[in-house]
Protein backbone atom coordinates (compact mmCIF):
# COMPACT_ATOMS: atom_id res chain seq x y z
CA UNK A 1 0.00 0.00 0.00
CA UNK A 2 3.32 2.54 0.98
CA UNK A 3 4.32 1.75 -2.31
CA UNK A 4 1.16 2.50 -4.28
CA UNK A 5 0.74 5.55 -2.30
CA UNK A 6 4.65 6.58 -3.26
CA UNK A 7 4.06 5.86 -6.91
CA UNK A 8 0.59 8.10 -6.92
CA UNK A 9 2.62 10.73 -5.14
CA UNK A 10 5.25 10.76 -8.21
CA UNK A 11 2.84 10.33 -10.99
CA UNK A 12 0.98 13.41 -9.77
CA UNK A 13 3.76 15.54 -8.34
CA UNK A 14 6.35 14.17 -10.88
CA UNK A 15 5.95 17.24 -13.46
CA UNK A 16 5.20 19.55 -10.64
CA UNK A 17 8.36 19.11 -9.48
CA UNK A 18 10.14 19.12 -12.87
CA UNK A 19 8.68 22.58 -13.62
CA UNK A 20 9.72 24.07 -10.00
CA UNK A 21 13.36 23.29 -10.16
CA UNK A 22 14.91 26.05 -7.92
CA UNK A 23 17.79 26.72 -5.27
CA UNK A 24 16.98 28.25 -1.66
CA UNK A 25 19.85 30.72 -2.72
CA UNK A 26 21.11 29.42 0.83
CA UNK A 27 23.29 27.16 -0.04
CA UNK A 28 21.32 24.33 0.01
CA UNK A 29 20.85 21.34 -1.62
CA UNK A 30 19.18 23.21 -4.97
CA UNK A 31 16.63 20.20 -4.51
CA UNK A 32 13.09 21.42 -5.79
CA UNK A 33 11.10 23.69 -4.29
CA UNK A 34 8.85 21.03 -3.43
CA UNK A 35 10.80 18.59 -2.07
CA UNK A 36 12.30 21.06 0.52
CA UNK A 37 8.75 22.43 1.53
CA UNK A 38 7.15 19.11 1.77
CA UNK A 39 9.49 16.39 1.85
CA UNK A 40 8.89 14.58 -0.95
CA UNK A 41 7.93 11.08 -2.05
CA UNK A 42 9.93 9.80 0.81
CA UNK A 43 7.91 12.09 3.80
CA UNK A 44 4.42 10.95 1.92
CA UNK A 45 5.46 7.14 2.13
CA UNK A 46 6.90 7.99 5.63
CA UNK A 47 3.49 9.49 6.90
CA UNK A 48 1.84 6.13 5.20
CA UNK A 49 3.17 3.93 7.19
CA UNK A 50 1.56 2.52 10.70
CA UNK A 51 3.54 3.91 13.86
CA UNK A 52 3.87 0.22 14.59
CA UNK A 53 6.59 0.22 11.30
CA UNK A 54 8.93 2.46 12.87
CA UNK A 55 11.14 2.80 15.17
CA UNK A 56 13.12 5.58 16.74
CA UNK A 57 16.31 6.76 18.51
CA UNK A 58 18.61 9.53 19.86
CA UNK A 59 21.85 9.91 19.78
CA UNK A 60 23.05 11.33 23.46
CA UNK A 61 26.18 13.16 22.04
CA UNK A 62 25.64 14.14 19.21
CA UNK A 63 20.81 14.81 19.54
CA UNK A 64 20.74 13.79 16.23
CA UNK A 65 17.23 11.71 16.25
CA UNK A 66 15.90 9.25 14.00
CA UNK A 67 13.15 7.88 13.28
CA UNK A 68 13.20 4.65 10.62
CA UNK A 69 9.79 3.16 9.11
CA UNK A 70 10.54 -0.54 7.95
CA UNK A 71 8.20 -2.71 5.21
CA UNK A 72 8.90 -5.80 4.29
CA UNK A 73 8.99 -6.95 0.53
CA UNK A 74 9.84 -9.66 -1.83
CA UNK A 75 13.31 -8.19 -2.04
CA UNK A 76 13.95 -6.93 1.41
CA UNK A 77 13.36 -3.85 3.38
CA UNK A 78 11.51 -0.54 1.99
CA UNK A 79 13.05 1.50 4.51
CA UNK A 80 12.26 5.86 5.10
CA UNK A 81 14.00 7.33 7.14
CA UNK A 82 13.27 11.11 8.67
CA UNK A 83 16.46 12.75 10.88
CA UNK A 84 16.20 15.88 12.66
CA UNK A 85 18.99 17.79 14.90
CA UNK A 86 21.14 16.93 12.28
CA UNK A 87 23.69 20.07 11.52
CA UNK A 88 25.72 20.51 7.86
CA UNK A 89 28.16 20.33 6.10
CA UNK A 90 28.20 16.32 6.22
CA UNK A 91 28.01 13.46 4.04
CA UNK A 92 26.14 10.83 5.68
CA UNK A 93 24.67 7.25 5.06
CA UNK A 94 22.19 5.20 6.62
CA UNK A 95 23.23 1.06 7.36
CA UNK A 96 21.56 -1.62 7.83
CA UNK A 97 23.10 -4.29 10.10
CA UNK A 98 22.08 -7.42 10.11
CA UNK A 99 21.81 -9.40 13.11
CA UNK A 100 24.45 -11.46 11.73
CA UNK A 101 26.74 -8.53 11.40
CA UNK A 102 26.56 -8.18 7.79
CA UNK A 103 25.82 -4.55 6.82
CA UNK A 104 24.31 -2.92 3.81
CA UNK A 105 23.80 0.98 2.63
CA UNK A 106 20.38 1.63 2.60
CA UNK A 107 21.01 5.60 1.24
CA UNK A 108 23.76 8.25 1.28
CA UNK A 109 23.08 11.79 1.15
CA UNK A 110 24.61 15.14 1.82
CA UNK A 111 23.50 17.81 4.32
CA UNK A 112 23.97 21.16 3.29
CA UNK A 113 25.55 23.66 6.10
CA UNK A 114 22.19 24.59 7.43
CA UNK A 115 21.29 21.19 8.41
CA UNK A 116 17.63 19.53 8.78
CA UNK A 117 15.37 19.17 11.54
CA UNK A 118 17.21 21.97 13.86
CA UNK A 119 13.71 23.86 15.14
CA UNK A 120 15.66 27.06 16.23
CA UNK A 121 17.68 27.65 13.02
CA UNK A 122 17.29 31.06 11.05
CA UNK A 123 17.32 29.17 7.82
CA UNK A 124 13.59 27.84 7.75
CA UNK A 125 14.61 25.47 5.14
CA UNK A 126 17.03 23.62 7.90
CA UNK A 127 13.83 23.57 10.57
CA UNK A 128 11.98 20.64 8.67
CA UNK A 129 13.51 17.08 9.22
CA UNK A 130 14.92 15.64 6.24
CA UNK A 131 13.24 12.62 4.84
CA UNK A 132 14.79 10.11 2.65
CA UNK A 133 14.34 6.32 1.93
CA UNK A 134 16.23 2.93 0.34
CA UNK A 135 16.48 0.07 0.27
CA UNK A 136 18.44 -2.97 1.65
CA UNK A 137 18.04 -6.88 0.55
CA UNK A 138 17.63 -8.15 4.25
CA UNK A 139 14.73 -8.84 5.47
CA UNK A 140 13.42 -6.30 8.11
CA UNK A 141 13.84 -9.58 10.95
CA UNK A 142 17.19 -9.85 9.82
CA UNK A 143 18.09 -6.51 10.84
CA UNK A 144 19.43 -5.55 14.03
CA UNK A 145 19.79 -2.11 13.70
CA UNK A 146 20.28 0.75 12.13
CA UNK A 147 23.27 3.23 11.87
CA UNK A 148 23.30 6.83 10.76
CA UNK A 149 26.60 7.44 9.80
CA UNK A 150 29.13 10.32 8.05
CA UNK A 151 30.80 8.73 4.94
CA UNK A 152 34.13 9.06 6.95
CA UNK A 153 32.55 6.52 9.50
CA UNK A 154 31.31 9.06 12.79
CA UNK A 155 28.84 7.33 14.43
CA UNK A 156 25.21 10.30 14.43
CA UNK A 157 22.72 7.43 15.96
CA UNK A 158 21.85 4.05 16.08
CA UNK A 159 18.29 2.60 15.62
CA UNK A 160 17.15 -0.97 16.73
CA UNK A 161 15.41 -2.50 14.62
Amino acid sequence: MVLVAAAAVLIIGGPFLAVRMASDGTGGTGGTVAEEEYGGPAKAAFQLMPASDKVSGTDPATQVTATIGVEKTAWGSHVVLELGHLKGPLRCSLVAVGRSGEQQTVATWAVGPWGYGIPDSPHESARSPLYLHGGAALQPAEVDHYEVRTLDGKALVDVPA
